[in-house]
């Protein structure tokens, strides 16, 4: 019976908090060597991110994985650390309606997050 009430009470709190942990923020905007953007593109009530990295010519293109957060009024976009898989420059446009921030882009509240904490407003452009 006593092994049963340890058991439970350690997986009753693991439960509560969820085994789910978001990735933090890996690689800063300067050091992604962005080709283009990030910036929302506005096509009618609909809003992508899009971005593109530069290719590195001595071939160490690293693909790091987009992650996306939500913060009090404010989203926040960045990239985790490098994984081994190759990063190949193109062109990625991101439906913001993926994530279920599409208000957030029409409240101009998305941002791009660093490592140290700072934040960059990503701009609107629309098409």
């Amino acid at each position: 019976m006593r092994r049963w009430f340890y058991l439970f009470a350690i997986i009753i709190p693991i439960a509560w908090t969820g085994c789910r942990s978001v990735p933090s923020p890996g690689l800063s905007l300067k050091d992604a060597n962005m080709a283009e953007g990030p910036v929302l593109i506005q096509r009618g009530d609909h809003f992508y991110l899009r971005y593109r990295r530069n290719i590195d010519p001595q071939g160490q293109n690293l693909l790091s994985p987009l992650v996306s957060k939500r913060k009090g009024d404010a989203v926040y976009y960045y990239f985790t650390i490098p994984t081994t898989s190759t990063e190949w420059g193109n062109l990625v446009e991101r439906p913001l309606a993926f994530d279920g921030y599409e208000d957030f882009a029409r409240q101009g509240q998305v941002y791009w997050l660093d490592p140290d904490g700072a934040t960059h407003l990503v701009p609107v452009r629309k098409e």
